[in-house]
């Protein structure tokens, strides 16, 4: 079956400008009839009232919440393994709209036989310029998304990239296990990035950022993995990550590796003062499936000999399904009274340390 494409809105200028559907339409050519099209409106298709093109050109299944106004505009589908939600949030100024589609937006996700759950729409929970702020969107919604785990929110409005998750979710530099949400633009309209600040004052973080550049999305699902790739317009690589999901509902969202991501210090541990003989948990992510991972304890920054793996070998282990490494590892009787020491995983696409460790006594 065909890939669909989710465009979250503002498709055209003005909403009700035949002039503009039709070099739309021309713009997709013959694709328009070989893709799958799952758009939801955003504050360009509205003028006075929802665009009169609106309806019947995007004839979207009538099963939203129900209220005359949200008629194809909100709606779900499940296409291929994965749940589509889409909202409206031109009414987040409508209570009664807004907690009408909250209420039939947590049934969805509360009652889903799908393993993935996308949901888009315009206005973004974190805004990525100027002063925009949609506070009854990220207060109503947020909290849904991140209690029945969506795996990914498509927005737009903004007029620039901007990718990101709740901080409470970090694992480690470049893992999380929260929902990623992604703000972008591939017209030729661009606005300034903000710094972040709608972001971190509601307890988010920003990855990646990117002004005045066009941008498309490839989104590739596959029963264990979604993988998601910004590109410009040229097909250069901007941005990217790849979720992985087991069988319990666990997930992991891992940035794309590079070579600056996959060194230093990602070791999680819980002590960082020990005495001889104790055991230190350790904790690691971003692996692939199964991959083998080295498990060393040496002095503090030793990078010297056997490709700076100087120190006691504790073991061997293999990533789990969400590319985690999870090990209890003895602190070594040699090891020296006040000497720093740090656990060092060795593995075929990490090269990754813990913090400093004390040895106290």
């Amino acid at each position: 079956m065909p890939r669909p494409a989710a465009p979250p809105g503002d498709l055209i200028d003005s909403a009700n400008s035949e002039e503009q559907w039709g070099e739309w339409y021309k713009a997709g050519g013959f694709i328009d009839g070989q893709v799958n099209n799952i758009s939801i409106p955003g504050n360009h298709e509205y003028s006075g009232g929802l665009s009169a093109f609106w309806r019947p050109q995007f004839p979207y299944p009538d099963n939203g919440p129900g209220n005359p106004e949200l008629k194809q505009t909100v709606y779900t589908l499940d296409y291929q393994g994965v749940r589509f939600i889409g909202l409206d949030t031109n009414h987040q100024s409508n209570a009664t709209l807004m907690a009408a589609q909250t209420a039939w937006l947590e049934g969805l996700l509360k009652d889903n036989p799908n393993k993935w759950t996308v949901v888009t729409f315009h206005h973004p929970v974190y805004s990525t310029t100027g002063t925009r702020n949609n506070p009854n969107v990220r207060a109503q919604w947020a909290p849904l998304f991140e209690k029945y785990g969506v795996d990914l929110v498509l927005q737009g409005h903004d007029h620039s990239y901007g990718r990101g998750n709740p901080v409470s979710a970090r694992k480690s530099a470049t893992v999380h296990n929260g929902v990623p949400y992604v703000v972008s633009v591939s017209g030729g309209k661009m606005y300034a990035l903000n710094g972040g600040e709608n972001w971190t004052g509601n307890g988010a973080e920003v990855r990646s950022t990117s002004q005045n550049t066009q941008l498309y999305q490839l989104i590739d699902v596959t029963k264990d993995t979604i993988t998601f790739e910004a590109r410009y317009a040229n097909g250069e690589h901007h941005d990217g990550f790849v979720i992985r999901k087991n069988d319990k509902g666990e997930r992991t969202v891992n940035d794309l590796r590079t070579a600056e991501n996959t060194v230093g210090e990602q070791v999680t541990v819980d002590k960082t003062s020990v005495r001889r003989l104790e055991t230190v948990k350790v904790s690691a992510y971003g692996y692939d499936p199964g991959e083998r991972v080295a498990v060393w304890w040496r002095a503090r920054g030793d990078d010297s000999g056997r490709r700076g793996r100087d120190g006691a070998l504790i073991g061997y282990e293999k990533a789990d399904e969400l590319g985690r490494v999870e090990e209890t590892v003895r602190v070594p009787v040699l090891v020296k009274r006040g000497g720093v020491y740090e656990v060092y995983l060795d593995s075929q696409n990490q090269k990754i340390t813990s913090p400093a460790i004390t040895v106290t006594k």
